[in-house]
C-alpha cells in the first residue's frame, strides 16, 4: 500500500501558507471598499481552515504509518509485523 501521508502533510502546509498569504495582502481597512476586504480576508481564513484540515489528516496518517498499524476491512486495527 502506497503511503499518502507525506503528500497529505504537503498539501496541508501549502494550502495554510497560500491562505495566510492571502489574507495578510488583504487592503488596510479604510483604504479600499470595506466588502473587499472582508471577502479577501475570509475567503484567505478559510483556505488556512482547510490547509490546516489536511493537514491534520496528514499528520494523522503518518502517526498511524510510524507505528505499523492498520485499518482491516471491517474497520479494526491490525498491528504490523
Amino acid at each position: 500500500m502506497r503511503s499518502r501521508s507525506k503528500p497529505l502533510i504537503a498539501t496541508g502546509a501549502g494550502l495554510t501558507v497560500l491562505g495566510l498569504a492571502v489574507a495578510g495582502m488583504a487592503p488596510v481597512v479604510g483604504t479600499a471598499p470595506l466588502e473587499r476586504v472582508h471577502a479577501q480576508q475570509s475567503s484567505g481564513g478559510a483556505v488556512v481552515l482547510l490547509g490546516w484540515l489536511i493537514l491534520g489528516l496528514g499528520i494523522h496518517r503518518f502517526g498511524r504509518e510510524s507505528r505499523g498499524e492498520s485499518r482491516n476491512v471491517s474497520g479494526e486495527i491490525s498491528k504490523g509485523d
